[in-house]
C-alpha cells in the first residue's frame, strides 16, 4: 500500500471531480428538459391564441395541446426541484478519507468488484506479467501511478491444477 498513498490523495480528488461533474450534468439535463418543456408551452399557447375563435373544433384540440404543455412543465419543474433536494439529503463520499484509509475502503463489506477495479484503474498504470518455469511462479510487475513499482511472484499452477 505504500507504493500508492502518494497517488490516493490525487485519485480521490479526481473521484470528487467526477461526482461533481455526474451532478452537474444531472442538473444540467433536468433544466433544459424544463427549458424545452417551457418552449413547447410557449409555442401551444400561441398557436392557441392565433386559432380563429369560431373554428371550435381546432380551438379545444389546440387548448388541450396547451394544457398538456403546461402540466409537462410543471412535471419538470418538480423533478428539478426533486434532483435538487435529492442532492441536498444525500451525504457527499468521502473521497479523502478513503485516501487516507485505502485499504479500508477496498475491504469494505459495501464495495463491489467493479468499484474495485476502477479504483485500481485510477491506481496503475499497467502491469507486466513474466513466467519463471524454473521456479514455476508468476512474477507480476505493478507499475502505480505514483512513479513506484511493485512485483507480486504467484505460484504457477502444474498442469492439469485448477485453483478453487
Amino acid at each position: 500500500m505504500s507504493a500508492i498513498t502518494p497517488i490516493a490523495i490525487e485519485a480521490a480528488t479526481e473521484a470528487d471531480r467526477v461526482h461533481r461533474d455526474n451532478l452537474e450534468e444531472r442538473h444540467r439535463m433536468v433544466e433544459l428538459d424544463l427549458q424545452q418543456a417551457r418552449y413547447e408551452a410557449s409555442l401551444a399557447e400561441r398557436r392557441y391564441a392565433a386559432c380563429d375563435p369560431d373554428n371550435r373544433l381546432i380551438t379545444a384540440q389546440l387548448g388541450k395541446g396547451w394544457e398538456a404543455a403546461l402540466r409537462r412543465v410543471e412535471t419538470c419543474e418538480a423533478a428539478l426541484t426533486q434532483a435538487r433536494q435529492i442532492d441536498l439529503g444525500i451525504p457527499i463520499p468521502d473521497f479523502a478519507g478513503i485516501a487516507t484509509d485505502l485499504e479500508a475502503a477496498w475491504r469494505a463489506p459495501n464495495v463491489d468488484m467493479r468499484c474495485r477495479q476502477q479504483l485500481l484503474r485510477a491506481l496503475v498504470t499497467d502491469i507486466v506479467a513474466d513466467v519463471d518455469e524454473e521456479q514455476r511462479t508468476v512474477i507480476l510487475t505493478i507499475h502505480w501511478k505514483s512513479g513506484q513499482h511493485s512485483q507480486l511472484r504467484i505460484r504457477k499452477p502444474n498442469p492439469g491444477e485448477h485453483g478453487q
